[in-house]
């Protein structure tokens, strides 16, 4: 194989991630239940969690996934009524962008901003970024630095009227011509790209102004979302393990995040700059709440303890001790004086926060409490949790009022409207309940899709109901009527695997549902999905002409494609084992193929037979690639080495050991000499191949190393991880060069273009990035979207070229003046033929 196929990553192996691949199947249900059986061995006993996961794994996993934000439901969708009471006052009406934002009575103008909950239990970075923007505080001189903007910004465009945006342009209507091009955009705009959350959402939270929600999610990120348009404008980016909660502070300046390593980060929600970082528990930070007036945090424990932190001198106020277990949910009553937390111990605390001293302990729940949430008149209580039923109590006697016991699973979200007549409350079964707060009685059931449903959320105005899903998305309705107006979710492609054409102008990948996808990079849009017969794709490989393309599947086969007609042209199976590596020889004569139960063999194409087949490695083969000599094969495998076979007679050359995770990448230099391996300890190690010795170590990355490739002059190294960055590295020195991020979902695949002044990355996420390899700034971005007429690319200065609806798929986000401008004055940044001389 070539140098150009060797730069290809984890491609010509396994999936980069396959704990991530597992979370994804079922469009991320079972990463949901996987999760919270974490949660449940975290806080001392299995059953909350075993219980979610069979629930999870034995169906209720699938959601219905839409190409729209808030796309609206059709007739019979939604709330199947039980005597739904009439609400006076305006209440939304669906337009072509979403929800109008109308005047509401004041009975129902917000939802207590103190009330937080969170079941999910559990090295951070202090910094933050716009969503998927080009302004990333350099950490690295190397790395990119922020775009300058060149005069003064045109008062129309620094401040853009907020007003209804147009219809979708016709197909070809461009807004700009070449040459005619607006100013770039300032530093304070934020462009949004449509990525979304790639895992499960763990926590909702509304703008005080019920404008934006923020949400947290296992996939290490929150995410600011614009509710008219339906497109997330801020990407909280800084912690290094799942996001469990986030509050948003009721004076609308502050968000807080807590993370499964007992992290909190406080966010400016309006820049998205992470303002400071605390150590908050000896655990994960299950919930957080704010107190009404924004003084203080309320944070919830793994370890046990609820936790009082004062927000202006960054200290500990006070620590609420007496739960026997982990505590899951937390809450601030109207005015701040009282505290409620949620445990793992089946009770409900009550306290006084300002001395930590407990008031009253609420029992009656027949497994551990999830969450709480107070009235807004500070006189009840409502709590949910395993035993399927929430509960709402007097918090003067102690006493339950009332239970609202008619859930089929688990209780993982409740909420409380401003005017203390409804609640609602979320389950593993996909639906969201509604219910008279006073007498118990279920008013609606709100239907999501079937996947299960985590926190939920009121609007401040109480005219729409939010709820998180195992999926990465968040459903919203109208409460007036039930109906199921949309969902916030990520529109892009998310890619287990990525394999970059040998001509820079393909990309393959490979779906969490286990289909190859093939995309036509010099036009940004979907080219053709492939399936095989039984099971899923587990591997892809380019041929060195980029004319073929090879898919393992899990069942043992590989089908060889033509993927400029569409076809198959060749399939055969070795063994019955899941396919995990693939690699062609630099003739495109004969593939390696790696197997899951550590057998490698060499297949001829020609003679269509195998040459050998040996059981090489202990344990899974994950990657496999040739020298470019065509004689010498390497591995990689589960089993912690990497293998050096003679291709001849597949003979053992050499064994290379020292890392300490499973080796997931290997790619040769270009002059065969030396072997770059990337593992799951973080680290990369170059290899003498004749001697089959360490040459050195490349130390940096926090998280799995999945593709790694030499540059065609041999000058440097790349490395892509699943922390989110790749590494640029110079091989004599083993020094970082470069320090590229942006993948906060993880990188998955690199490639340098032809002439090598360009890399090309492919994020986890579905977005492709191109960087200056001189400069090292993002030159753009390439999101892969589903439909086969959908494409987009951008650039950090705001311009862009895609489909008719290009314009409606991403959001430019004013950070002074929390603002996202109007759809009219985004595609004025429109130019055609943007894609051309991009990837070199």
């Amino acid at each position: 194989m070539s140098e150009i196929d060797q730069a290809q990553g984890c491609g010509e192996g396994t999936g980069p991630l396959e704990d991530r691949e597992r979370a994804e199947r079922g469009d991320g249900g079972l990463g949901f239940g996987m999760f919270v059986a974490i949660v449940g061995a975290a806080v001392g006993g299995l059953s909350l969690g075993v219980i979610f996961l069979l629930v999870i794994v034995s169906g209720l996993i699938l959601l219905t996934p839409a190409s729209e934000n808030l796309i609206p439901a059709s007739e019979d969708e939604g709330a199947k009524h039980v005597a739904w009471p009439e609400t006076e006052g305006a209440f939304p009406q669906r337009t072509s962008e979403g929800v109008t934002r109308e005047e509401v009575p004041t009975d129902l103008s917000s939802t207590h901003s103190g009330s937080g909950s969170r079941l999910d239990i559990g090295d951070s970075q202090e910094t933050a970024r716009g969503f998927s923007s080009a302004e990333i505080p350099a950490k690295d001189p190397a790395r990119a630095l922020k775009p300058e903007f060149p005069g003064e910004v045109p008062s129309e465009l620094a401040n853009p009227p907020r007003e209804s945006p147009p219809e979708a342009e016709p197909a070809g209507q461009v807004g700009v011509q070449a040459g005619q091009l607006p100013p770039p955009l300032p530093e304070h705009v934020s462009v949004g790209l449509p990525t979304g959350h790639l895992l499960g959402v763990t926590g909702v939270s509304f703008s005080p102004s019920g404008n934006f929600l923020v949400t947290s999610s296992l996939d290490r990120t929150a995410r600011v979302w614009d509710l008219s348009a339906g497109l997330p404008v801020l990407e909280l980016a800084g912690h290094a393990m799942p996001v469990l909660s986030c509050a948003w502070c009721p004076s609308g300046e502050k968000i807080a995040t807590g993370s499964s390593d007992g992290e909190v980060i406080v966010w400016d929600a309006i820049s998205g700059d992470s303002l400071f970082a605390f150590a908050a528990h000896q655990g994960a930070v299950a919930a957080c709440a704010w107190k009404p007036d924004g003084s203080q945090l309320l944070t919830a424990g793994a370890d046990g303890v609820g936790k009082v932190w004062d927000m202006a001198e960054r200290k500990l106020v006070a620590e609420l001790k007496g739960h026997a277990s982990a505590v899951l949910g937390c809450a601030w009553d109207g005015d701040g004086s009282r505290a409620a937390t949620a445990s793992a111990d089946k009770t409900v605390r009550i306290w006084e926060p300002s001395s930590g001293k407990p008031i009253r302990v609420l029992k009656g729940h027949e497994g551990q409490v999830v969450g709480v949430c107070w009235s807004a008149d500070g006189t009840r209580l409502l709590s949910w949790g395993e035993d399927k039923t929430a509960r709402v109590w007097d918090v003067r006697s102690g006493g339950e009022l009332v239970r609202l016991g008619a859930h089929p699973g688990p209780v993982i979200g409740g909420a409380w409207t401003r005017d203390n007549r409804w609640v609602a409350t979320a389950s593993v079964d996909g639906v969201l309940r509604i219910w008279d707060a006073s007498v118990g009685q279920k008013v609606a059931d709100l239907q999501g899709g079937g996947g299960p449903l985590g926190q939920c959320a009121f609007s401040p105005d109480g005219r729409l109901v939010v709820a998180a899903t195992a999926a990465g998305s968040v459903l919203v309705w109208e409460v007036k009527t039930g109906r199921l107006v949309g969902a916030l979710e990520r529109k892009t492609s998310a890619a287990v695997v990525g394999v970059f054409s040998p001509k820079r102008d393909k990309l393959a990948t490979i779906s969490p549902k286990g289909q190859a996808l093939l995309w036509n990079l010099k036009s940004g849009m979907l080219a053709g999905t492939y399936s095989v017969q039984k099971g899923r794709v587990t591997a892809v490989a380019w041929n060195p002409e980029g004319a073929r393309l090879a898919l393992g599947s899990e069942d043992g086969q590989v089908v060889i494609c033509d993927p400029g007609a569409m076809e198959e042209v060749a399939a055969f199976r070795v063994g019955y084992a899941a396919v995990k590596a693939l690699a062609w020889s630099p003739g495109g004569t004969r593939i390696a193929i790696g197997a899951d139960d550590g057998t490698v063999a060499l297949w001829d194409l020609v003679a269509q037979q195998p040459v050998w087949e040996e059981k090489i490695h202990l344990a899974s083969v994950l990657t496999c690639s040739f020298a470019p000599d065509g004689e010498t094969i390497a591995t990689g495998s589960e089993d912690r080495s990497a293998r050096l076979l003679e291709v001849a007679s597949g003979k053992l050359k050499w064994t290379l050991q020292g890392h300490a995770g499973a080796v997931r990448a290997c790619a040769w230099s270009l002059d065969g000499n030396t072997l770059v391996t990337g593992s799951d300890d973080g680290r990369a190690k170059l290899w003498a191949a004749a001697a089959g010795t360490l040459r050195r170590n490349l130390r940096g990355h926090s998280g799995l190393v999945v593709a790694a490739g030499y540059h065609s002059e041999g000058r440097q190294v790349f490395t892509a991880s699943d922390d989110g960055t790749v590494r640029i590295w110079d091989p004599n020195s083993g020094e970082t060069i470069a320090v590229l991020e942006g993948h906060q979902s993880g990188a998955c695949a690199a490639i340098w273009s032809a002439t090598g002044r360009a890399l090309l990355t492919l994020g986890v996420e579905g977005v492709v990035s191109v960087w200056d390899a001189s400069t090292w700034q993002r030159r753009a971005w390439i999101c892969l979207l589903p439909g086969r007429d959908s494409w987009i690319v951008v650039t950090p200065s705001g311009y862009f070229d895609g489909s008719s609806q290009a314009a409606q798929l991403i959001s430019f986000y004013d950070r002074r003046t929390a603002q996202v401008w109007d759809r009219k004055v985004i595609a004025s940044y429109r130019v055609p033929g943007l894609l051309t001389g991009l990837l070199d």
